[in-house]
């Protein structure tokens, strides 16, 4: 089983519903060729009852693309285990808009279906996609187009599913309002692409009974203001949902998206009791970079609200919030050389339910001011695994560390809460000579600085909530003092932690190794 295997088949018909290949003043003849030859790039095969032209228009019924899943049969997989994935539509029309342009429109409902061929208990899932009102509207020149794609209205809804004899209707469904997207091509052994994307709105929603009086489910969400744009290469003739294949042959990716104010609420009624969930978000934001040699992405959030019902437990319900959020993870793909990795995550202004703090602080003795939470990190390894290799499993197995760690960063360490605030930063670079002196591990040589500000004022207050004798804290601060040292100011402490080119650990100044 290889990592990375496969992008999506419920991506590649959003991408062959609003894009298609090129050539130059379309026809639909043409268009109807460069649309089969587009399915074949995103893993498709497509089959069609008829094609008939009338007048300007051509009309291809009985439309079936069947999907690649990717999934190999092998081991784990016996052949006649391996769903099926098509998309079928009763028609797709092309109409020649008499100026070299072609619109393509589906009919008011589709189908999305797979099927489980010998499943014990479910055997299909099917999606009727209604998309009434989308035009795409083909335009350019030989190698170098343009597609253009309006929808005020498309929805997908699952429909009724039998599991174990027992039909289910969920009555979920997925609504998205306000689409507009322009996607730019150009045509070579590398097909680059070039894409803005629009939304006003998603929304989900899902609502039924669990079966033998097991309770019920309800969903809503909502995902208002979503813009996106990207741009990447694809490598001809090769599917696009063998990312393997792909990013071996050149396929790069890179984008960025924005979602405005959402909310996500999920309720669960069971005879253990309620799990009610609210979570709202405002601004958030995402980037991504791949390529056959590194992978990264990023977002930020704002105004992170999550409230929630605890079942089996008498608690009103929790809410824990915070002003903002962020992550961010880059490393490298390729075993070749070292890369770059970072991995960053922060959350500010980050506030608990006062019913969590009451649970083992009544009185309020500890401040309850607002956490900040900070880890920045980044350095540099070599993989010593092959991911896009078939057996990159097998090779994690047998491998007695999967990576080779040449540098490690703390670039930022910031903990504030409860009175208390804790800082450090540092760096160390490895000596890969060296496995002996860390029991197998590169010697790591650099130097870490540490601060730790009102930790004593904090160890008083938990001797005055019970939770520590007196002695338990003078104990405590004299073993602090084996390795922190008093900083300028009150109640600071300071830490500088040394790994020497002689082997050597020093804890300020203060050989311990």
């Amino acid at each position: 089983m290889t990592y990375f295997k496969s992008v999506g088949t419920a991506t590649a018909i959003a991408t062959l519903m609003s894009t298609t290949a090129v050539y130059a003043d379309f026809t639909p003849e043409t268009a109807w060729d460069a649309f089969v030859s587009m399915a074949e790039t995103q893993g498709a095969t497509v089959t069609a009852g008829a094609t008939t032209t009338t007048g300007t228009t051509l009309t291809a019924t009985d439309v079936v693309m069947n999907f690649d899943t990717m999934i190999e049969a092998g081991d784990d997989v016996a052949a006649e285990d391996i769903p099926t994935v098509n998309y079928t539509s009763p028609s797709v029309v092309f109409t020649d808009n008499g100026d070299g342009t072609v619109a393509m429109t589906f009919p008011d409902d589709s189908t999305f279906t797979i099927s489980f061929p010998d499943a014990a208990e479910l055997e299909r899932l099917s999606l009727t996609v209604s998309t009434p009102d989308q035009v795409s509207t083909f335009s350019g020149e030989p190698a170098d187009y343009t597609v253009a794609t309006i929808a005020d209205t498309m929805t997908a809804t699952l429909d009724p599913i039998t599991v174990d004899s027992i039909t289910l209707d969920t009555k979920t469904a997925i609504v998205i309002e306000g689409l507009d997207t322009t996607t730019s091509y150009k045509i070579g052994d590398l097909i680059e692409q070039t894409a803005e994307w629009t939304l006003a709105s998603i929304k989900a929603t899902s609502d039924f009974t669990i079966p033998g009086d097991e309770g019920s489910f309800k969903l809503d969400a909502q995902f208002n203001d979503i813009t996106s744009t990207g741009a990447g290469t694809l490598v001809s003739g090769i599917s696009a949902q063998d990312t393997v294949a792909q990013l071996s042959g050149g396929m790069t990716a890179k984008g960025d998206a924005t979602v405005g104010v959402s909310a996500v609420n999920f309720f669960v009624d069971t005879p253990d009791g309620v799990l009610d969930f609210v979570a709202t978000t405002g601004l958030s934001t995402m980037d991504f970079v791949m390529d056959k040699d590194a992978f990264l992405i990023s977002g930020t959030s704002s105004d992170i609200v999550r409230t929630f019902t605890v079942p089996g437990m008498p608690l009103p319900p929790l809410t824990i919030a915070a002003t903002g959020g962020e992550f961010g993870l880059a490393a490298p793909l390729s075993n070749t050389e070292a890369g770059d990795f970072a991995l960053v995550t922060k959350f500010a202004g980050l506030t608990i339910d006062d019913t969590l703090w009451g649970m083992f602080d009544p009185q309020a003795i500890l401040p309850r001011d607002a956490i900040d939470i900070t880890v920045d990190t980044s350095g540099s390894f070599k993989w010593l695994v092959d991911l896009f290799a078939d057996d990159v499993e097998e090779q994690f197995l047998n491998a007695e560390m999967p990576v080779e760690l040449n540098s490690f960063q703390l670039n930022e360490l910031l903990v504030s809460a409860v009175g208390a605030k804790a800082t450090g930063s540092g760096a160390v670079e490895f000596d890969l000579t060296d496995t002996v002196t860390y029991d197998g591990l590169p010697a790591p040589v650099g130097k870490f600085s540490f601060s730790l500000e009102g930790a004593n004022g904090v160890l008083d207050k938990i001797v005055e909530m019970g939770f520590l004798t007196a002695e338990d804290a003078m104990g405590a601060r004299m073993m602090s003092g084996m390795f922190m040292k008093a900083g300028e100011g009150d109640d600071v402490l300071l830490s500088d932690i040394e790994l020497t080119d002689e082997k050597q650990i020093l804890v300020n100044g203060v050989r311990v190794k």
